[in-house]
């Protein structure tokens, strides 16, 4: 306790020496937290774009669907599988999917297109697929052969609003699907996932695609995506194994293992920038101590232990560092809260999976908060050890007659 009293008596004893130390451990702080942020928080954004824009947090197929999608591999939307995802707490909503290709005809044009069918009011819970959609959709469209089309189809097959298209493809039953449809307006635009798609309402594709109550698809939207991983776990457990749970991190595959990637690019980042603060941290350190070698001297001539000399250094040290964390938190929180909001303008903007990202965000977390804090008080402590133990074996008649 005396110690204690003593270390903090010392460093309000010269505020100027206090203040330039506070400083750098205040700026390691706030350049680690800022560093976190933006790279967490740019990750952050860019995952809930993609869950958000259309393949939801989990996904639910009939076994190998998701690595070789095909149109016989359904399964049954029935009382006891939707039963288990409506006790589910974490799950907020879920929506059914059927989904195959089709051969598109209009004006003497065709091509390929993907075909999905969904249920208008489901998906807004789950997904912004329907806000995508211009003009929106109206309930009464689920009742009529009414089609979106993506806006690079839209552009081969030449086709607008209120004109029609044909579509063929294999219904679930083996027999030939066909059916002319009206175009009920355009989904996304050309850079956009869904530019080569046509959707239709879940009902319309049941009897397109012949199917009884077999789906392709369930798409689910948790309360917290951070649910994601026990969420998956729970269903695994209580769902017939016959099907498979996917986690957004197995359906955006290739972009997890780049994320994971780039990821380990940044701790090797983050590394140099702690490397670049303890050494910042230490010189402070270092000065602070050889300025009071006289008053070190004084101490151990009066018959302080090193021991205690040791503790006394290195809990002002220890104290200053957390004076410099709150100091920090001061500007980064603030700071960390407008790039989370506002982000930052990047030079070019980068396309990924046909969602354009235009800045860097910034997080207030865990990670971006904590983990500066915890480096920031365990670099300075740490490295006060050296200048301590050195301060404890210094020579009284030495440092009494240093300048």
């Amino acid at each position: 306790m005396l110690i204690t009293q003593t270390a903090i008596r010392n460093t309000l004893r010269n505020k100027k020496r206090s203040f330039f130390t506070l400083s750098t451990i205040a700026g390691g702080f706030c350049l680690l937290s800022l560093s976190i942020g933006l790279s967490f928080g740019s990750y952050d954004f860019i995952i809930n774009a993609f869950t958000d824009n259309s393949t939801g947090h989990i996904q639910i197929h009939q076994k190998g669907y998701l690595k070789r999608p095909n149109l016989n591999k359904t399964f049954a939307l029935n009382d006891e599988l939707t039963s288990e995802l409506k006790k589910n707490s974490n799950i907020f909503a879920y929506t059914p999917r059927l989904k195959g290709f089709a051969l598109a005809y209009a004006k003497n044009k065709s091509t390929s297109a993907s075909v999905i069918g969904i249920d208008y009011q489901l998906e807004k819970q789950v997904t912004k697929m329907i806000s995508r959609m211009d003009p929106a959709p109206t309930e009464l469209m689920s009742s009529y052969k009414l089609v979106y089309i993506g806006a690079a189809l839209a552009n081969t097959l030449n086709l607008k609003r209120g004109e029609e298209i044909i579509l063929i493809s294999s219904g679930l039953d083996g027999s030939i699907a066909n059916d002319v449809f009206k175009v009920a307006g355009i989904i996304g635009n050309k850079n956009s996932a869904e530019r080569l798609t046509i959707v239709m309402p879940f009902e319309i594709a049941k009897v397109f695609f012949v199917s009884q109550n077999q789906i392709h698809e369930i798409a689910i939207r948790l309360s917290d995506i951070g649910l994601t991983e026990s969420t998956t776990f729970k269903l695994k457990a209580a769902i017939d194994p016959s099907l498979s749970i996917s986690p957004w991190m197995e359906i955006e595959e290739e972009f997890y293992k780049g994320m994971k990637a780039d990821l380990k690019g940044n701790y090797v980042t983050l590394s140099i920038i702690l490397i670049m603060v303890t050494l910042g941290i230490l010189n402070t350190v270092l000065m602070l101590l050889l300025e009071r070698t006289k008053e070190f001297g004084v101490l151990k001539a009066i018959g302080t232990h090193p021991k205690v000399l040791v503790q006394l250094i290195v809990t002002e040290v220890f104290f200053l560092s957390i004076m410099g964390v709150l100091t920090g938190l001061l500007v980064a929180v603030p700071v960390n809260f407008y790039f989370q909001r506002h982000g930052i303008p990047l030079p070019e903007p980068i396309d990924m999976g046909g969602i354009k990202f235009e800045f860097m965000y910034g997080s207030i977390s865990i990670q971006s908060i904590v983990i500066p804090a915890m480096v920031s008080i365990l670099s300075a402590t740490l490295v006060s050890l050296y200048p301590a133990i050195r301060a404890a074996r210094i020579n009284p008649v030495d440092a009494l007659r240093s300048n």
